[in-house]
């Protein structure tokens, strides 16, 4: 697996992806909020050994170090259940608090999620998401943005 910075010539076939798991945004909407987030630094895709786009990984920072990140994992659907979201989490960074919104009846993401060192919330949701987080303190949790 290879990682890269993503770049405008990905947007069209993350908007697809996107539509592929229900996402009703148009294209429009979809390239400002691509574009308002390119050159962040914490915005990756990664390549199988073909060079094949085969999911996205994403931290949107709640400030600078330590404060938490938010994580966002989208496997390419004609690639899932390869252990490529599994690949793609291995790459999260170390050290700082990180956050995650699943939705509760994706089982794959949950699991992979958990099988990286998140814990899932118990009680915590947030706009029908279910909460899971890696190193945070209990006392944050309860107070998860």
């Amino acid at each position: 697996m290879k990682l890269r910075a993503v770049e405008p010539r990905d947007f069209e076939p993350l908007w697809h992806w996107r539509r592929a798991i229900g996402d009703v945004f148009t294209w429009a909407d979809h390239l400002q909020w691509c574009t308002d987030r390119l050159g962040g630094g914490s915005w990756w895709v990664g390549e199988n050994t073909h060079g094949v786009s085969v999911g996205v990984l994403r931290i949107d920072w709640a400030g600078d170090d330590p404060a938490p990140g938010w994580v966002s994992l989208q496997v390419n659907p004609g690639y899932t259940g390869r252990g490529y979201g599994l690949r793609l989490l291995a790459e999260l960074p170390v050290g700082r608090p990180l956050w995650a919104l699943i939705h509760p009846e994706n089982m794959p993401s949950r699991r992979v999620f958990v099988r990286v060192g998140f814990d899932q919330i118990v009680g915590s949701f947030r706009d029908g998401y279910d909460c899971f987080a890696r190193g945070v303190r209990v006392s944050d949790a309860i107070k998860a943005p």
